[in-house]
Formats: C-alpha cells, sequence, structure tokens
C-alpha cells in the first residue's frame, strides 16, 4: 500500500510531463550530457523560475537568462570531475565508460519532469506503465540527487516502483531512513536524527540547558525541531521559544521582526536554527537588523554572536578547482571558482558508491568488465554493500541507507565580508561521542568566557529546587527544612551494594560448602518398597534453603518499615507484594517436598519456581516497564528529588 500512492501519483502527472516532452524545448545542453555505456543521472539546482501563474499544468520553465546558483554550479561539476577521475582509473570499471545527463531541477514541476526523464528508455520520451518492472531498463542506472527533501519525497516514492538508486548529497530528512516507503533511497548525509544528538552533546558540553529553537517552514525545519524536541526533552534541556521562520516577505517581513524581537526578550544565550538555505538568511539579515548580540547560534548567523555549526566530515578533493575553472566560461564568469568542499565530497562520493556498485555487477573484480544489461534493482543490491576508502574517508551505508560517518564541528570566522570555517571539533557514532577543542573559541561575551545560557542558578548545598512555572529548568532555591538533608550523590548506591554484597556472599557460601561436603551418590531404600533410588545427597541444600530464607524475611521486613513513604514515589509496596507471592509459593514447596516423593516432583518443582519469577515480575518488573513506556514524564531524576523533598517536608511538619 505504500508504493500504491506514489504510483497513482505517477500516473496522474504523466500526461501533462508527457506533453512536456514533445512540446517544450526542455532538453539539457550539451555540457550538461555525456552518452557512454552506462548514464547516471543527476538533479541540480542550476537557475530559478518564472513564477507566474500558468492556465494549464505545465513544466516549469528553468530561466536560462537567470544568474547560475552557484552551489548548484559547483556540486554539477563535482559529479562531473568524479565521473572523469572513474573513467580514467586504472583499476575501477575498466574498459567500462560511465556518461552522464544532468538536470536543472529548480522547481517541483521540473524535479517531476526529470524523474520521469530518467526512467524512460532510451531514445524514448514515455514511460511504460508495467505490471513487472524486473527486466524494465530505464535510461539511467542511478541517480545523484536532488538537494532538498521536498523534492527527494517526490522523486524516492516514483523511484522505489522501478527500485532505481538514488543517492541524495543533502537531503537529510530520517523519514527517507524508512526503507519500508523509501526502498531504493541513500544518502552521504547522515540523518537528521543524528544531526539532533550531535547538537544535544554539544548544548551538554556546555551546559547550556535553557535554549530557543527556529525552524524554516518547510518538510526540513519542521521534522528538524520535532526530533530536537524530543531529544532534549530527555536530557533536561528546556526550551523557552519555538518560532517558524515566515516564508513571505523575506528579510523585511513585519512577522520575522515581531520573531526577532520575541527571542531577543526570552533572554536565552543559544539558539538552534533548523532552516533551509533561504529562510536561514532571512532571520540572519533580521537578527542583524535587529543587533542581537552575545548570543551563540547552532548552526548560526554571520556578524553577530559566536556561530557554531555541524558539517560532515572533512574530505579535500585535489584538482576540482582546477577541473571548474577550465570549465567556466564567459556565461559563468560571475561563479566564484572555490567549490564547497563539504558538499562537493558528499557528490564526489556519491558517484563513487555507484561506480563501485557497477564494478562488482558486472564482475570487474576478474580483470575486465561484461558490459551486461543493468537492471537498477540489480544495481541497488551492490551500492548497499559497498565499502571502501576514499580521501581517507571511508564509504559505506548501514541498513537504512545513512552514511556511516560523522561530522566537524566547525566555527564560522568573519573578516570583513568574507567568511571561513575553523574546524573545532569532531563528531562520532557508534558510540555517540563529542571531542571539542575549545581553545580556539572565539565567544563573544565579557573576557572571552562561555556564555551561560541557563533558566536558574545551581542550587548550593543545603538549598533545594522549587520548580517555578512549567519548565523543568526554572527554580528556585530554597533552605531545606531542618533536620533534613538531600543526598543528590549515592541516593541510588544502595541497593545496588546491598544487592551485590548478598550475592558475593551466596556465592562464597556455595564454593564453601562444594569443597567441605561435595555431594556424593548415595542409595534410598525407604522411599519406595519396591525400589532402590540411586541418586546424588542433598544436604549442602539445607545451608542454600535458609540463606535464602532469612535473605527473603530481611528484604520483606526492609520494604515493610518502607511503607509510608510519598505516593509518587514508593517501590516498596511493589516490593514487599513480590515477597509475599515468594513466600506464599515458598510453603507450598516446602509442604509437597517433606509430604510427596512421586514422579511428580520435578514438574512441582518448576511449577513453583515458575509461579514466584511471574509473582516478581508482575508484582514490581511489569510496573516499571509501564512507567518507562507509558509515563516518562515521572522517571526523571528532578521527579524523583521533589517526590523525596515533598515527603521529607511533610515528615518535618508533622
Amino acid at each position: 500500500m505504500m508504493l500504491f500512492l506514489p504510483f497513482i501519483l505517477y500516473l496522474y502527472l504523466l500526461a501533462p510531463c508527457y506533453w512536456a516532452f514533445i512540446c517544450q524545448n526542455t532538453g539539457p545542453p550539451s555540457e550538461f550530457r555525456m552518452d557512454w555505456d552506462y548514464t547516471i543521472a543527476g538533479f541540480f539546482r542550476l537557475r530559478s523560475y518564472s513564477t507566474t501563474e500558468k492556465p494549464r499544468p505545465e513544466v516549469d520553465i528553468c530561466d536560462r537568462a537567470a544568474s547560475v546558483d552557484s552551489h548548484g554550479y559547483h556540486l554539477l561539476q563535482a559529479m562531473r570531475f568524479a565521473i572523469e577521475k572513474i573513467n580514467n582509473s586504472s583499476s575501477l570499471l575498466l574498459n567500462v565508460t560511465l556518461g552522464y545527463e544532468i538536470y536543472n531541477t529548480c522547481s517541483v514541476s521540473a524535479n517531476m519532469y526529470a524523474t520521469l526523464s530518467i526512467l524512460a528508455q532510451s531514445r524514448q520520451h514515455h514511460v511504460e506503465v508495467l505490471s513487472n518492472f524486473t527486466h524494465y531498463q530505464p535510461k539511467a542506472v542511478a541517480l545523484i540527487g536532488p538537494d532538498s527533501s521536498q523534492f527527494i519525497l517526490i522523486t524516492a516514492a516514483i523511484l522505489s516502483i522501478l527500485l532505481m538508486p538514488e543517492i541524495s548529497y543533502e537531503a537529510s530528512n530520517e523519514v527517507l531512513s524508512l526503507k519500508h516507503a523509501y526502498p531504493s533511497f541513500l544518502h552521504t548525509i547522515p540523518s537528521d536524527r543524528l544531526q539532533v544528538e550531535a547538537v544535544v552533546l554539544l548544548l551538554k558540553e556546555f551546559r547550556w540547558n535553557w535554549i530557543a529553537m527556529v525552524d524554516s517552514d518547510d518538510a526540513f525545519g519542521r521534522n528538524g525541531i520535532k526530533t530536537l524536541q524530543a531529544v532534549v526533552a530527555k536530557n533536561d534541556i528546556c526550551a523557552a521559544y519555538q518560532g517558524i521562520i515566515p516564508t513571505k516577505g523575506g528579510a523585511s517581513s513585519p512577522e520575522l521582526k515581531e520573531m526577532v524581537r520575541v527571542l531577543t526578550r526570552t533572554g536565552v544565550k543559544v539558539t538552534v536554527v533548523f532552516s533551509n538555505v533561504d529562510s536561514a538568511k532571512d532571520f540572519s539579515d533580521m537578527v542583524v537588523q535587529e543587533n542581537v548580540t552575545e548570543k551563540v547560534y547552532i548552526p548560526g548567523i554571520h556578524r553577530i554572536g559566536t556561530v557554531i555549526g555541524l558539517s560532515v566530515k572533512q574530505a579535500k578533493l585535489p584538482g576540482l578547482e582546477e577541473f571548474e575553472s577550465t570549465h567556466v566560461n564567459s556565461e559563468k564568469s560571475n561563479i566564484a571558482t572555490t567549490p564547497d568542499i563539504w558538499t562537493s565530497f558528499n557528490v564526489y562520493s556519491a558517484v563513487f558508491a555507484v561506480a563501485h556498485g557497477m564494478h562488482h555487477l558486472l564482475g570487474c573484480c576478474s580483470g575486465a568488465c561484461s558490459k551486461d544489461k543493468v537492471h537498477p534493482w540489480q544495481l541497488l543490491e551492490k551500492i548497499k554493500q559497498v565499502n571502501f576508502t576514499l580521501q581517507k574517508s571511508q564509504v559505506h551505508f548501514d541498513g537504512s541507507g545513512d552514511p556511516l560517518t560523522g561530522y566537524d564541528l566547525v566555527i564560522w570566522k568573519w573578516t570583513g565580508q568574507t567568511w571561513s570555517f575553523d574546524v573545532i571539533g569532531s563528531f562520532r557514532q557508534n558510540p555517540n561521542r563529542l571531542n571539542i577543542g575549545q581553545a580556539g573559541l572565539l565567544w563573544h561575551t565579557k573576557d572571552n568566557q562561555v556564555p551561560v545560557s541557563t533558566c536558574s542558578k545551581v542550587c548550593v548545598k543545603g538549598e533545594k529546587r522549587l520548580q517555578v512555572g512549567l519548565h523543568e529548568c526554572c527554580f528556585d532555591c530554597v533552605a531545606c527544612p531542618t533536620r533534613t538533608f538531600l543526598n543528590s550523590s549515592g541516593q541510588h548506591n544502595g541497593p545496588n551494594l546491598f544487592i551485590g554484597a548478598c550475592t558475593a556472599a551466596q556465592v562464597v557460601m556455595c564454593l564453601v560448602l562444594l569443597s567441605t561436603n561435595p555431594s556424593v551418590p548415595r542409595k534410598d531404600y525407604t522411599t519406595f518398597m519396591m525400589l532402590i533410588i540411586f541418586q546424588c545427597s542433598e544436604d549442602d541444600a539445607i545451608g542454600g534453603l535458609l540463606y535464602n530464607t532469612l535473605l527473603g524475611i530481611c528484604c520483606f521486613v526492609i520494604s515493610y518499615m518502607g511503607k509510608d513513604l510519598s505516593e509518587n514515589y514508593n517501590e516498596t509496596k511493589c516490593i514487599t507484594c513480590s515477597l509475599l507471592i515468594n513466600f506464599v509459593c515458598f510453603i507450598g514447596f516446602l509442604t509437597t517436598y517433606v509430604f510427596y516423593q512421586g514422579k511428580y516432583l520435578v514438574a512441582i518443582i518448576v511449577l513453583s519456581n515458575l509461579t514466584t519469577l511471574s509473582g516478581i515480575f508482575g508484582g514490581y518488573f511489569l510496573l516499571k516497564g509501564y512507567i518507562i513506556l507509558f509515563r516518562a514524564e515521572v522517571n526523571t531524576t528532578e521527579h524523583f528529588q521533589m517526590s523525596i523533598q515533598s515527603y521529607t517536608t511533610k515528615r518535618s511538619l508533622d
């Protein structure tokens, strides 16, 4: 059913796009196309399009007179550079030459047009509707791009019908990692989930627990902030403000101006921004106009405050800048020849991933490639298995199509109107860890001190928290009542020490009994008149039985003593109930063991043990599981401490 909806969408849009194929002169320029043995498609945003209203559903014509988008142009050249490197390689795809076909995906309709174009067979302008695409051979064997999650969600759904490999270099929406919906999608940039986890580690590193969140009004911004909200809530970080950057009006929008002023009044020093490029620029321009100083933006805004960002691991591409400079003609003379090294490597590694998949699919490891027909679904399986090193970086994917890579932690440096990056740390996954060199950080504060972004100051000894308002991060520090104290360091260690000591004592006792009184075979003449039972002696079982009985009684007494604790945090009732079930089962077993020695004795022992374990599980662990799964708000250190403090205050007043 997940594939049925995009298939209907594909049929619905096929008619107007078919008209566009035939009637519109939208063929890609010769510079953006090279035909060889196998074609790899590339979707990049190169120019803008006219936003005038159309009387019928036509494909938007990308404006050839508009200035070229330098970012998209650099990425296009990175793809061409990678294909040239592969075609000239002496170890990858021997006797095979890769071609490419580049499309300018300047709008949603242009993106749809490009998607259907690469699905058409060679020299055809339509896509056949088949019940089985196993042997279908489209024009392209794989797709690199597009850039935005908005376009990707459409393209990935349609390409999944043919299982055509699609590797995006910028789309990071974690929804795309759901393989049941997008089985042929991969990306060389980590998902938003990993980025959020890195941001939270950064916030915790500097003890920033009072933040603002700003996002763009699109899928990337909304999903990013939604994921961030879920993660920060589990890490004792509170959001004082959350705003959405308006899509209309640009940097002069009154709504945007009011949003920045409200953000300023919150008093937070750290703002986390999840936004597309255009909205982020509008937001940064407004922050500059409002002169909002002494703040930290993650990722951020130039000229105002400290700007920290996360970037995919940096890997330089020797020769790319020279390659670009030779292809910049007079039409593109206004494009700087300094490429975006981070995103360019994402494109570069995506192309090499396709090439390595082709290398294994065509049997090139034996020396010569077969040049057989390549069906997209066959190539997809090989790409999922690639694992190679590229410019000292490892390229491979996990089961969700996500790259197993990390981030560089970078800080923006501005000199006049130009900027540069300094790498100040890194983030690694499995396990997640953050390394920061704080010596290179420049804070826009007095004496270059780390900004403090907390709602309340930490309480000192002799004080307790009294929550103010809805946020757990906001509280007043009040003096503890007389004859009370708050043990915030070792209050959870007592039960662990007790269990450890009891377990150690039981192990020592068992070892002593086994060494001094080992079990020996003996003959039993008394149990049955007509049988002689040959069995091991059970003298050592008396000591274990006595120990377990004393341990159970001790636990019961201790738990019963705590039955009057706070109702909000009281585990002793559950423990007492479990121990009562244990005693009942033990008494039943002991009675049966003494008076019955028949063939069902073993079954009775097993049943007694299972009943005991079921009582402990149902009376204690089942309730714990319910709290963890459905009452997460009470499963926090703050809730525990508040419950104990309330109980202590009540007892002192009594």
